[in-house]
C-alpha cells in the first residue's frame, strides 16, 4: 500500500512539473541589455569588496592603537595601586589593584552625585524662570499663539476660537457665537499676565487632548500600527507578495506551489501560467484568475 502511495505522489509530481519544465526550456535566452546589467552589478559588488580590502590596514592600525590606549590605562591602575599601597603591592598585587578599582569606583560615584546634585540647580533654575515668565504680560498676537502652541497665525486663531466654543457649550450658554465674540472683544489687542496665560495654555492643551481623540473615535481612523496590522493580514503569510482571497488562508500561487514539491516562488509569469494550467487541467475547472 505504502508503495502504491508513493508512486501515485511521485505520478502526480511529475503531471504538475511536465508542463513548468516545458514552459521554462522554451524561455527565450538573456538579452543583451540584461546580460550587460548583471555584468554591471557584479563590477559594482567587486568594487565595493575591493575597497573594503583597501581599508583593512586602516582597521588593524586602529585596533593596535586601541590595545595600546588600554594597555596604557591598565598600566595607571597599576601606579596607582603602587602609590596607594606600595607594601600590599608586593606582597599581593592582586589585592592592589582591587583596591585601586574600588578608589576609582569610589571617585566615579562621588563626581555622579555632583551631577546629580547640580541637575537639581537646574531644575531649581527652570521653576525659577517659570516664575519670572508667569510675571510677565505678553501681548495679544504672542500669547494667542503662546497658549495654542501653534506659530501660524490662522492656527492659533482657529484653536483658541474651537476651545472657547466648547467652554461656551460647557457653561451652558444659549448663543454659542455671541459668546464668543464677546470674549474675543474683551481680550483682543490687550496684553496679559504670564500666570492668566498658563492657566489658559493647560486648560486648552487638556481640551484638545480629548477633543483629538474624540475625533478618531467619531472618523473611525486606525492608528499607524493597526493599519499595519490590517494590511499585514491581507498579504499571503507563505510569499509575503500577493493578497488573500476571501476565506482562504494562502494565496492561489501558493496553495497550487504547496501541491507540487521542488517549485520555488518565482513570479515567472511562464511559470504562474503553467501551474495554472496544470490546475485546471487536473481539477477539470477553469480557476478564477487576478490579473498581477
Amino acid at each position: 500500500m505504502d508503495k502504491k502511495r508513493r508512486a501515485r505522489r511521485k505520478t502526480n509530481a511529475d503531471y504538475y512539473l511536465r508542463p513548468i519544465k516545458e514552459a521554462l526550456g522554451k524561455r527565450p535566452p538573456p538579452s543583451d541589455e540584461a546580460v550587460a546589467k548583471a555584468l554591471a552589478k557584479l563590477d559594482g559588488e567587486v568594487a565595493k569588496w575591493t575597497a573594503g580590502a583597501a581599508e583593512l590596514p586602516k582597521l588593524r592600525a586602529e585596533v593596535q592603537r586601541l590595545e595600546r590606549e588600554l594597555w596604557k590605562r591598565h598600566l595607571a591602575v597599576a601606579a596607582l595601586a603602587a602609590r596607594i599601597h606600595p607594601e600590599l603591592c608586593e606582597t599581593n598585587p592582586d589585592e592592589a589593584v582591587k583596591l585601586a578599582i574600588k578608589v576609582l569606583q569610589a571617585t566615579k560615584k562621588a563626581l555622579g552625585e555632583d551631577s546629580k546634585k547640580d541637575g537639581e540647580k537646574k531644575a531649581r533654575t527652570r521653576a525659577d524662570i517659570l516664575n519670572e515668565v508667569a510675571g510677565l504680560s505678553l501681548k495679544y498676537d504672542h500669547w494667542v499663539r503662546f497658549v495654542t502652541k501653534k506659530k501660524k497665525w490662522s492656527l492659533a486663531l482657529t484653536r483658541l476660537k474651537e476651545f472657547l466654543r466648547w467652554e461656551a457649550r460647557r457653561r451652558g450658554e444659549k448663543d454659542i457665537e455671541t459668546w464668543v465674540e464677546a470674549w474675543m472683544d474683551a481680550y483682543r489687542n490687550k496684553a496679559r499676565p504670564g500666570d492668566w496665560l498658563l492657566k489658559l495654555r493647560h486648560n486648552i492643551g487638556q481640551w484638545w487632548k480629548q477633543e483629538k481623540s474624540k475625533r478618531a473615535k467619531k472618523g473611525g481612523k486606525a492608528s499607524a500600527s493597526q493599519r499595519k496590522a490590517e494590511a499585514a493580514k491581507r498579504i499571503c503569510p507563505e510569499c509575503g507578495k500577493r493578497e488573500l482571497e476571501p476565506k482562504k488562508r494562502l494565496c492561489r500561487y501558493c496553495r497550487i506551489r504547496a501541491k507540487v514539491p521542488g517549485v520555488g516562488y518565482s513570479s515567472d509569469p511562464t511559470v504562474i501560467t503553467a501551474l495554472l494550467k496544470a490546475e485546471q487541467t487536473h481539477s477539470g475547472k477553469t480557476p478564477k484568475r487576478k490579473s498581477e
